[in-house]
């Protein structure tokens, strides 16, 4: 079966502080995008994952939650997963919790297990904290850390330039930090509201990231990506996730020109859609 990973952005992201578990309780917007990898899962007698166009990590999500699955599921046989993939790590898109999603909605099709989406998201929230969102898919208000998903406004969307450097940020650094400064607390309700009403000029206003700043702290360039796309006329420029993917909004005729111009300068370069209705697992 081949199935599709589509990455997520935050349209805004809070922390509202960290729980008793050590893990930190959070407040979003988050949506799907129209960048994915792809994965082809087989059944087969002992599981193998690789990658055709890289490497991934001998311990990775997809392995992980083939482990848990064959744990509920002890019947279910070994797997053949071979990925493309095409969203960068380190970037703030849940490349990773995207391949682990797929690959639980596939094998969930694949071997009928009949499982609802909701025990899915039960299953997801062990491997990783984007792993219930990119499950559902879908434009949502999400709290906890990640497992409380309140789907809104799905078929809203709008595009954004997606420029990554080529550097990363460490998401456990970028949490550290963020208790070492006077935090950022964004209005995650102002930009559920744009959305909801339609409002660009909110939705720019409004939008936010908490740990924007200390991602700027320790890359540099994150600023000197945002204040060019802001020079060249784009309306806002925000980091998703801990980073170092920065979202450029605005006019998509001057996110084409920074395409081009910027394509050979850093890591990735891209437009994609954001939001819409829910991804098909199959292509």
């Amino acid at each position: 079966m081949r199935v599709y990973a589509p990455g997520k952005v935050n349209l805004a992201l809070d922390v509202i502080g960290r729980r008793p578990d050590g893990y930190h309780e959070l407040d979003m917007v988050m949506a799907p995008i129209s960048l994915y990898n792809v994965l082809d899962i087989v059944p087969a007698r002992h599981t193998v994952i690789s990658c055709t166009n890289g490497d991934i990590p001998a311990e990775n999500t997809m392995k992980k939650m083939l482990c848990i699955l064959k744990e509920r599921f002890p019947a279910l046989p070994g797997f053949t997963v071979i990925i493309d993939e095409y969203i960068p790590m380190k970037a703030g898109l849940a490349g990773a919790s995207a391949n682990a999603a797929a690959v639980l909605r596939g094998i969930n099709q694949l071997e009928h297990l009949n499982l609802s989406e909701a025990q899915m998201i039960e299953i997801g929230k062990h491997v990783g904290a984007d792993v219930p969102f990119c499950i559902v898919n879908r434009l949502a208000r999400v709290k906890g850390i990640g497992e409380k998903i309140s789907v809104f406004c799905p078929q809203w969307t709008t595009n954004a330039l997606l420029v990554k450097p080529d550097v990363g940020v460490s998401t456990p650094e970028a949490f550290r930090l963020w208790h070492e400064q006077a935090p950022l607390h964004p209005s995650v309700d102002d930009v559920q509201k744009a959305i909801a009403e339609n409002d660009a000029d909110l939705f720019h206003r409004a939008m936010g990231n908490a740990l924007e700043p200390v991602a700027e702290r320790q890359l540099p360039v994150i600023t000197e990506i945002k204040n060019g796309m802001m020079k060249a006329g784009l309306h806002r420029a925000m980091m998703t996730g801990s980073g170092s993917t920065i979202m450029g909004f605005g006019n998509v005729e001057i996110m084409k020109k920074l395409k081009e111009e910027w394509k050979q300068k850093y890591s990735f370069v891209d437009i994609v859609k954001i939001g819409g209705d829910a991804w098909p697992i199959q292509l």
